[in-house]
């Protein structure tokens, strides 16, 4: 899904580059895009020869979508630890919705 591989991205700029540098203000830019890049994702059609796996894809982009969200918290609050974390739950939920396209 070119949603999906536009939302990927941005994640691989924070999974790759501003989180192990721990560039703040890059990450809260590319966060905020990633929040835009989720919704449009939620908001995709999914193709059609993936239809019979429509409902987990929804519930996997859902969960995405709110793990994205906690991402932009992290990142606004700018705690370590809590950062990380989000950081390693948006990539962990993004990597399950990749799985669902094999």
């Amino acid at each position: 899904m070119a949603e999906l591989d536009a939302y990927h991205q941005v994640l691989y700029r924070i999974y790759h580059y501003d989180g192990p540098n721990k560039d703040l203000a890059s990450l809260r830019t590319h966060a905020d895009e990633l929040v835009a890049r989720s919704a449009a994702l939620r908001a995709a059609a999914v193709p059609k020869r993936f239809a019979s796996k429509e409902a987990q894809l929804r519930e996997g982009f859902a969960a995405l979508g709110a793990a994205t969200a906690e991402l932009k918290t992290a990142a606004a609050g700018g705690e370590g630890k809590a950062l990380d974390a989000a950081i390693e739950k948006v990539h962990t939920r993004y990597q399950a919705c990749e799985t669902m396209f094999d």
